[in-house]
This record gives structure tokens, C-alpha cells and sequence, in this order.
């Protein structure tokens, strides 16, 4: 017997906002469609809960194989800045965020 796994895809095209504390700067990015599973599991393997410099190259990694070719240069000048006051726990929470999008929730409604 053959059991059939079916890939997963977002209902939408994840996308998010970052806005500077002052409200003057703000980007949307816009992520692609869908990202390796691998990738998470990466960042769970690779990282080590001491070692906070595993972490950060981790979630980095997610970030950069989440945001759009064409978006990265413009989301990682946004973050670099320090006027746009981007934290790493900001970017934790959007690492977070993609993650369980990528995961699959929310999931489309079930067919009735």
C-alpha cells in the first residue's frame, strides 16, 4: 500500500508590516508562496538553547528563506537601520509568525 503525502501552501501569500517607533517609516514584505520544511527542521537541529549565536543564525535563516528575492534587500536595510527600532524580539515574533504559516495554520475551511 501507498500512502500519499500532499504538500502544503498558504491560502494567501504570507505578508507582514514593520513600522518605526515614530510611524514615519514603514515596508510591507511580501514572503514567497511556500518554503522547505527542511528549513525548520534546521532550525530545530541546529540550534542550541545556550547558545544564543545559533539561535540568531537560525532565525536568520528563516527570515531569508521566507521574505521574497526581490523584497530581502529593502526588508534587511529596514531591520539594519537602528532609527526603525527593529529588536530581536521583533524579529522572533515574525520568524515565529511565518512559522506557523508555513506549517499550515490557519488551513483552509473544510469542504462541507
Amino acid at each position: 500500500m501507498t500512502k500519499t503525502f500532499k504538500g502544503y501552501a498558504p491560502i494567501e501569500v504570507p505578508r507582514f508590516e514593520l513600522e518605526s517607533p515614530d510611524g514615519q517609516r514603514k515596508i510591507e514584505v511580501i514572503c514567497k508562496g511556500s518554503i522547505p520544511g527542511s528549513k525548520f527542521l534546521d532550525f530545530l537541529t541546529n540550534t542550541k538553547e545556550d547558545d544564543p549565536a545559533t539561535l540568531a543564525v537560525a532565525m536568520f535563516d528563516i527570515l531569508h528563506a521566507a521574505v521574497r528575492d526581490d523584497g530581502w534587500d529593502e526588508f534587511k536595510a529596514f531591520i539594519d537601520e537602528p532609527e526603525n527600532g527593529v529588536s530581536v524580539e521583533i524579529l522572533a515574533e515574525i520568524a515565529g509568525y511565518l512559522s506557523e504559516l508555513y506549517a499550515g495554520r490557519p488551513t483552509a475551511p473544510s469542504p462541507v
